[in-house]
């Protein structure tokens, strides 16, 4: 019983990310950002290292969905 809802809660779960795919795509960019930009003010660094790094971990994780999804 508890394999069949959690195949219920997966394939809800798959079918809210297909249809609200830019939505998804920004909340991972922003989960990038912060995980960025808050790894970097732990370490030490400056304001401008950390927006770009920042930035760099968003677009990673944006890439890596889109390729996992198929869009090119």
């Amino acid at each position: 019983m508890e394999i069949s809802n959690y195949f219920k809660w997966e394939n809800k779960y798959m079918r809210w990310i297909s249809t609200h795919r830019f939505l998804w795509v920004c909340l991972l960019f922003l989960v990038g950002f912060l995980l960025g930009f808050s790894g970097n003010l732990i370490v030490g660094g400056d304001f401008r290292q950390g927006t770009i790094m920042s930035f760099t971990y968003g677009l990673l994780l944006m890439v890596v969905d889109l390729s996992a999804w198929g869009v090119d």
